[in-house]
């Protein structure tokens, strides 16, 4: 049961983000960062429809997380990014490209592989290291680096 509630949960985010981002896009340029754009987006009812799908979905991921582990449903709540991809496809009849497609699944991959790693159930707080927390925020920022 956890994993319908739990997919259902990512779909609904998947259709709130397409469904807002499409009525931000019509927006002019000339709003972004003002607060007309809000007044704008508000007269919108596909906004508003976002604005639902979004709000169901956190429902329905709260149940999920009554139902099951954190370990478990946090990387199928990832896979929204999956269904915007496919809901916004088929909006706009245009597939979505491999590569858009890979990196939504390694998103959802690493997501269960941090959190299986984290283990989210254990009893004690670890004390921190700051010779391992230097290390990995140099780690990260190589790679960030080196790919941007």
């Amino acid at each position: 049961m956890v994993f319908v509630v739990g997919i259902l949960a990512a779909l609904s985010f998947g259709l709130g983000w397409v469904l807002q981002q499409r009525v931000a896009a019509h927006a002019a340029l000339s709003e972004l960062l003002s607060f007309r754009l809000l007044l704008h987006l508000m007269r919108k009812r596909e906004w508003w429809l976002g604005i639902g799908a979004m709000i169901f979905g956190q429902a329905l991921g709260g149940l999920a997380l009554q139902l099951g582990a954190v370990a478990l449903v946090e990387p199928l709540l990832s896979t929204n990014l999956l269904f915007a991809f496919l809901i916004a496809g088929a909006i706009s009849r245009r597939r979505a490209q491999w590569h858009e497609i890979a990196g939504a699944i390694l998103l959802s991959a690493a997501l269960g592989v941090f959190i299986a790693v984290g283990d989210p159930h254990a009893p004690k707080h670890p004390t921190p290291s700051w010779d391992f927390g230097l290390i990995a925020v140099c780690v990260v920022g190589g790679v960030v680096f080196v790919l941007v």
